[in-house]
């Protein structure tokens, strides 16, 4: 339970607060179980508060200081955080269903299982924060920084990310279906088991993408290159213009997806199934050969699959690849 004395402190604003923090140096405000709503707080510092199970639903909270405080299980539906510091915060199972956390600062934060639904974060910085399974279905996180986060099992569902960071970001079996992803940066992340089905990756670059969901995702101009994307699921993925040299995309499957003028530069594609892959022009090996751009183990690609023209909605003749019949030349 909330300590009665720290209650009416705060209860006394955010003035009351600053000269309590300043007569008590070594001590942090016990506000366990308090409904602080309808409490001014705007640009307080509460550092170092225990805040657990605390009702602050709706409430201007922007620029405060939350370091190093305790929200595990607190309530901060609807409530504006925008700037506000909440670094180191312990803040596992906390509820921020559509709170405003633009540009605030949230490193080295545990926020697992917290249900951050609809959250506008963005420019917030999430780097090196613990999000294991906690749901951001529908967040806007245009530019925000995720940096070496650990999003184990997280929901991203449906999440506007435009140009966000996820550099080094631990996001085995994330989910971010239809999402988009438009010029984010995965660099050096783990994108193990992740279903980014449907996803607008347009001009992300992207690490490793091994045994993910890709289906139907847009990565057109997007950069794999040296990735290692081993039994991903890339069926009837818009790739056009994507940068695949070097990456590894043995056993993926490729049913479906458009690879017109991607960069096939020595990407290793045995063992993926490529039936009905558009590709540029009825000479679509031969150019590769031309411009040395031909993928790993080029005779036996050659060998195995087929350019045939395929008349389809586009009005003129496409060209999709078919694995060989018995007795067809190359």
């Amino acid at each position: 339970m909330a300590n009665p004395g720290h209650l009416a402190v705060v209860r006394n604003g955010v003035e009351a607060v600053l000269q309590w923090t300043q007569d008590h140096p070594y001590d942090n405000l016990n506000l366990e179980d308090a409904d602080l709503r309808g409490v001014s707080l705007r640009g307080a510092v509460l550092a170092g508060a225990n805040l657990s199970r605390a009702m602050m639903d709706g409430m201007d909270l922007q620029d405060c200081d939350f370091s190093d405080a305790v929200l595990s299980y607190a309530s901060l539906n609807c409530a504006n955080l925008a700037g506000a510091l909440l670094k180191r915060v312990t803040a596992s199972h906390c509820k921020m269903v559509e709170a405003n956390l633009a540009g605030a600062r949230l490193e080295q934060s545990d926020f697992s299982w917290s249900s951050m639904i609809g959250v506008t974060a963005e420019d917030a910085d999430f780097s090196k924060a613990e999000m294991i399974s906690v749901d951001l279905t529908n967040a806007k996180l245009q530019k925000a920084t995720f940096v070496e986060s650990v999003l184990i099992k997280a929901q991203l569902t449906l999440v506007d990310a435009t140009e966000a960071t996820f550099r080094g970001a631990d996001l085995v079996d994330v989910v971010m279906k239809d999402a988009i992803l438009k010029s984010c940066c995965f660099l050096n992340a783990r994108l193990i088991h992740a279903d980014m089905f449907g996803a607008d990756l347009r001009g992300a670059i992207l690490g490793d993408v091994e045994l993910c969901d890709l289906r139907h995702a847009d990565l057109a101009d997007a950069d794999l290159e040296a990735s290692r994307a081993v039994d991903t699921q890339f069926n009837d993925a818009d790739m056009h213009d994507a940068r695949l040299s070097k990456a590894d995309l043995r056993g993926a499957d490729l049913r479906g997806a458009d690879l017109t003028n991607a960069d096939l530069s020595d990407t290793n594609l045995s063992g993926t199934n490529m039936t009905n892959v558009r590709v540029t022009a009825e000479g679509f090996w031969q150019q590769l050969a031309d411009h040395g751009t031909k993928p790993h183990d080029f005779q036996n690609l050659l060998q195995k699959w087929e350019v045939i023209a395929n008349s389809n909605l586009y009005g003129h003749p496409t060209y999709v690849l078919r694995e060989r019949t018995s007795g067809t030349d190359a």
